[in-house]
């Protein structure tokens, strides 16, 4: 298991799918990737639930990170006043 520490800006669903060695070029592969200020971090699932989940979750996380940026911001304007 990897750990990766860092800033992500967000996430991919839908990576080009590419041939592992050994594998089967027809196997399809549950891949997602995160963009962050190293590059695109790519990802691969078990299955295409567990990469929607990740997906999602994901999103999610990222989609309060912004709302908290925002209602900060405005807290920061109400002191100013």
């Amino acid at each position: 298991m990897w750990l990766v520490v860092g800033v992500v800006y967000g996430v991919y669903s839908e990576l080009p799918t590419w041939a592992e060695p050994g594998k089967d070029s027809m196997e399809e592969t549950c891949c997602f990737g995160l963009s962050t200020a190293q590059g695109l971090v790519e990802f691969e699932c078990e299955s295409s639930a567990s990469k929607r989940k990740w997906v999602d979750d994901v999103q999610n996380l990222l989609r309060q990170v912004a709302l908290q940026d925002q209602v900060g911001n405005k807290l920061g304007l109400l002191k100013l006043s």
